[in-house]
């Protein structure tokens, strides 16, 4: 039968360790908090898409927010961060977002969407709806009377 084991969260050690071990037995890293912390971090990302797919933009800016401070190596965090950031007008700090994710994972193919998106110039406003049939068009919106350069 084989015990469960936990991985030392760091890379130059790597050891296994029990299960229920509070620190690596090799280095004394603190193998049960990063485990609680790596559960966590899972919990809040879940509640910023719960938050984005109700259209609560700032609550999931929060939570995206508070995963990329205590995990910033989680690469969709980071994304999830920038597109709620894009989402509530903050384009710097989702350009700012995608670039750290591309410095991270180059060729992330998320962030660069996100990065092209963000470097296009905005859209022209749409078009008005037209008048329902029958209807006379509106008329243009009258010009405003040329000034004088002759004053009053």
């Amino acid at each position: 039968m084989n015990a469960v084991t936990v991985k030392c969260p760091f890379p130059r050690c790597g050891a296994e360790n029990d299960h229920d071990a509070a620190e690596c037995g090799r280095c004394g890293a603190p193998v049960r908090s990063y485990a609680l912390l790596s559960g966590y971090s899972a919990h809040l990302f879940n509640r910023g898409l719960a938050a984005a797919r109700e259209n609560r933009l700032a609550e999931a800016h929060g939570y995206f927010a508070a995963v990329v401070h205590w995990c910033p190596s989680d690469i969709e965090a980071r994304n999830a961060f920038a597109l709620a950031c894009q989402a509530l007008g903050h384009a710097g700090e989702a350009r700012d977002a995608w670039e750290e994710v591309l410095r991270r994972r180059p060729g992330d193919r998320l962030a660069g969407l996100g990065l092209t998106r963000a470097a296009a110039p905005d859209p022209p406003a749409p078009l008005p709806d037209p008048p329902p049939s029958g209807a006379p068009a509106p008329a243009p919106p009258a010009e405003a009377p040329a000034r004088s350069s002759e004053g009053p």
